[in-house]
């Protein structure tokens, strides 16, 4: 085990970990394809490498937080908390996906797992289509390969600013 100290910059410029501003503050989001990542932590950023991801957010306590796996606990202390997130399976360090701000969140379920769709605060349309539209999908691919859908949720995510068309991080896909 190595423990290092790092410290990353927040941008703006759709690329990292990077900000952006909304009507109701401040929404943060990741673009870590291809190389993104080691601007946030210290890691071999190359898609053939791969590794488990601990991750824990210390935010505002009127934040949400989000990232590929579901959250495993929240410790408050005073006006912060700390969202601490499962352990991801073993993936590149580009899919890693990590976000914070005011959210509307709406959830649908999918063979037993959620599937959300989040918006920055107070821009939710009807989350029905597109939630069905991610279960129809989930369904099409788990029956052409023969395979499930491995993680325990799914969050698509409507990001305020984003340079491409979408990303398929895993667990939190963003567009």
């Amino acid at each position: 085990e190595i423990d290092l100290v790092f410290d990353g910059k927040v941008s703006d410029s759709l690329n990292g970990l990077y900000y952006s501003n909304t009507k109701t503050g401040p929404f943060f989001s990741t673009q870590f394809e291809a190389t993104g990542a080691r601007y946030t932590f210290p890691c071999v950023d190359n898609p053939s490498y791969k590794a488990e991801f601990s991750i824990s957010l210390d935010i505002p306590r009127d934040f949400d937080a989000i990232s590929n796996m579901p959250e495993e606990r929240i410790s408050e202390n005073g006006n912060r908390k700390t969202v601490k997130f499962e352990k991801t399976p073993r993936m590149s360090t580009y899919l890693v996906y990590i976000g914070a701000g005011h959210y509307d969140i709406e959830r649908g379920d999918f063979n037993g797992k959620s599937i959300y769709l989040t918006t920055s605060k107070d821009t939710m349309a009807d989350a029905k289509v597109p939630i069905e539209m991610a279960k129809g999908s989930l369904k099409y691919f788990e029956d052409y390969f023969g395979i499930k859908y491995q993680l325990p949720k799914l969050h698509l995510i409507a990001v305020p600013e984003f340079a491409f068309g979408a990303m398929e991080n895993w667990g939190a896909i963003t567009f």
